[in-house]
């Protein structure tokens, strides 16, 4: 038992390194919402008084941020960092907005973050009391991902996106697709960190004076992903035609798929259908799984093209 606590504190610390290293970078290269890195400063288990207990509290992770030429802080960012075998309870969530609302003397703002899901009655609460629930991935988990509800138009855009993240916030089992982040804030629903400082409405804690002070003189233009040109990518489709004397007509993905599993040793399976996801594809270890009881149904090859062409602009393809 004290090895299962040992542990559990041990993937808790992680998970709270990992979002803490993330938060630095972000301040450090200029992405923290608009504010400049120099008016940010960041603090892990940094501790702020409680009027109601007449003692301090105590925080995972805390960032500031300043008005040039001031001492104290005009805006807390204040983050709980949990990593459950479970999911999270409606009790921590209600624990942490009455934490959130006992600093004294800040105009704070508060994020529980977690690596693993939360309970569906915690989402109301959260939103209600002012602050986001962030389930957070380690890109390591990535996957490329084909969703059915792509193809379907029961729905409309939004309530489909509000959907897809409530799952990804409340299914232990989701893996991210494309997203990192997975928010719901006082605002609504977020798929990306700079959704949930809107949502958290960081700029109303200043003035317009005040924010041309701590904006950023011009906006960071560092992608975060990639970004391939259609004249590169018609090369990279011509390209990959060449490597198997494609002439004319259907193109042989089969031909394909075994040019790439003796280069790259990539496979691809063939499984029973899915109720929400056509077809994935993994990098590590590289595996395209269609999702189709039919492997020669045109929705199969239309997914098999798909996935493949997330393999071929992969920057993992020489």
């Amino acid at each position: 038992m004290e090895v299962e606590i040992l542990s559990t504190y041990a993937k808790g610390d992680r998970f709270e390194e990992q979002v803490f290293d993330f938060l630095t970078r972000e301040i450090d290269e200029g992405r923290f919402y608009f504010f400049r890195s120099d008016c940010c400063k960041i603090f892990r288990k940094k501790s702020y008084y409680s009027r109601d207990r007449e003692d301090f509290i105590i925080f995972d992770i805390a960032v500031e941020v300043f008005l040039p030429g001031f001492d104290k802080p005009s805006l807390l960012v204040l983050i709980e960092c949990k990593n459950y075998s479970g999911t999270v309870p409606v009790g921590d969530i209600e624990e942490f907005g009455s934490k959130i609302s006992q600093v004294a003397g800040f105009n704070a703002k508060g994020i529980f973050a977690s690596a693993s899901a939360f309970q569906s009655g915690t989402l109301n609460i959260a939103r209600n009391k002012g602050f986001s629930l962030l389930r957070y991935f380690d890109q390591s988990e990535f996957r490329w991902e084909l969703p059915r509800a792509l193809l379907t138009g029961a729905r409309s855009a939004r309530a489909r996106k509000r959907a897809e993240i409530e799952h990804a916030l409340t299914q232990p089992a989701f893996r991210p697709t494309v997203y990192s982040a997975y928010a719901v804030t006082p605002s609504g629903y977020t798929d990306g960190w700079e959704g949930i400082w809107k949502g958290l409405c960081l700029e109303d804690s200043f003035s317009e004076d005040e924010l041309r002070l701590i904006r950023q003189p011009s906006p960071i233009t560092t992608p975060r992903v990639i970004f391939i040109s259609k004249d590169r990518i018609e090369s990279l489709a011509e390209h990959v035609l060449k490597s198997i004397s494609y002439i004319r007509g259907a193109v042989d993905l089969a031909k394909l798929v075994a040019k790439e599993s003796d280069a790259n040793g990539l496979t691809v399976s063939f499984l029973d259908d899915s109720s929400s996801v056509l077809g994935s594809i993994t990098f590590s270890p590289l595996e395209i799984k269609i999702f189709a009881a039919d492997s020669k149904s045109h929705l199969a090859r239309f997914t098999l093209a798909h996935e493949l062409g997330h393999h071929f602009e992969s920057p993992r393809v020489s």
